[in-house]
């Protein structure tokens, strides 16, 4: 009896040393590099920031989205997706493991030579990681689109609930046909307003979108002192003289004031600084911002009941070089530990300060809403 318990205590211990071991030999949960497949950097750092969306994780974690894949030529697009952001995120996966982007990359210049995107259509040219992470949530959009129940109800009474129903008419409008995850995760609406300044007649529209460009204030000038993220966001939202507007109260051209504002938010907010000008010079300026806390009330005019406008940024795109050329990497928020960060540099991983998060070469940001309220509706 006694040497059958020392046998199953021996026998407990090994096991117990095996799993340390094999924990020891694994990587860390989505802590896995892309290969460059030659001049894919943009590409990579690209799929390491769209993965960090925490809700799209989430819906090709599960089998949803074999249903939702319609018809369309940007169909192809959604399984080698998905295969690789599930590929990133398995926790079975051994220490220095690469995964290597081929099939997707294949599948992703067929589609792009089939809509005219001649850059990406082209193998191994560099390209744009702002424009190709575009690219990668468009295709999703369009291949997981679908017809879809949407109705606004009630009866406005005040000038902001006739606003409100304006807003979410074009927002059902433009979606009960196409509405999909990616729209539900990454697509916003802004209002642009026009007021005559003459006669003060005021017409509203209101558009839909998927990411912001951002100006960098004063980002051509020399010598002009670094903006804060918050100020070129001013710069963006800065209401606007057009002098020739053509009145249709007046019934003539007369100046006008133009202003845009936010009506309403993503889950998951893309900024794409504007660093590359006309002239094709970069501007690396450090827009400093608060990676904990980016607060968007003052630009929004919507729900704002049932809208937190408060996000945190969950990763980063940087570019190092100039407009002819460079390298691209991301930079992402561990998912173990959300006060630690990653640099995702083609197929090397490894932590880095998180004071060198922002720099003179961050050019796109990846923000997450800090509750899952939101006004859109749909399934």
């Amino acid at each position: 009896m006694l040497t059958q318990k020392i046998e199953q205590k021996i026998n407990k211990e090994k096991r117990l040393e095996e799993k340390m071991s094999e924990e020891k030999t694994l990587a860390k949960k989505g802590q896995i590099g892309l290969v460059n497949l030659g001049n894919t950097c943009f590409l990579n750092s690209a799929l390491q920031l769209l993965r960090q969306s925490k809700s799209l994780r989430t819906y090709f974690q599960s089998s949803d989205w074999e249903k939702g894949v319609n018809q369309s030529k940007y169909a192809p697009m959604v399984e080698p997706i998905s295969a690789l952001i599930k590929s990133i995120w398995r926790e079975d996966l051994q220490k220095g493991t690469r995964i290597s982007p081929g099939k997707f990359y294949t599948i992703l210049t067929n589609i792009a030579s089939k809509v005219g995107y001649d850059d990406l259509a082209v193998k191994y040219r560099q390209c744009d990681a702002g424009e190709a992470l575009l690219f990668l949530v468009d295709c999703l959009h369009e291949g997981l689109s679908h017809t879809v129940e949407m109705a606004v109800t009630g009866v406005p009474v005040t000038p902001e609930e006739k606003r409100l129903h304006t807003s979410y008419s074009q927002w059902t409008k433009h979606y009960k046909k196409q509405w999909s995850v990616v729209a539900k995760v990454f697509h916003g609406q802004k209002m642009s307003a026009i007021t005559c300044k003459k006669c003060q007649y005021h017409s509203e529209n209101f558009e839909s979108w998927n990411s912001l460009s951002i100006p960098i204030l004063n980002g051509t000038v020399p010598g002009s002192p670094a903006p804060t993220l918050m100020q070129c966001l001013g710069e963006y939202f800065k209401d606007e003289t057009i002098d020739d507007y053509h009145c249709e109260s007046c019934g003539n051209k007369q100046a006008a004031n133009h202003t845009i504002r936010l009506s309403i938010l993503p889950k998951n907010l893309i900024l794409i600084i504007n660093r590359f000008t006309n002239m094709g010079q970069k501007v690396r300026a450090k827009i400093d911002f608060n990676l904990d806390l980016l607060d968007l009330d003052n630009w929004f005019i919507g729900n704002k009941d049932k809208t937190n406008t408060v996000y945190k940024t969950v990763s980063v795109i940087d570019h190092r070089g100039i407009m002819q050329g460079g390298h691209y990497y991301a930079s992402s928020r561990d998912d173990t530990n959300e006060n630690q960060w990653l640099r995702f540099d083609d197929d090397s991983v490894g932590e880095m300060p998180t004071e060198h998060v922002n720099n003179g070469d961050t050019y796109v940001i990846l923000l997450e809403q800090q509750n899952d309220e939101s006004p859109q509706k749909g399934k």
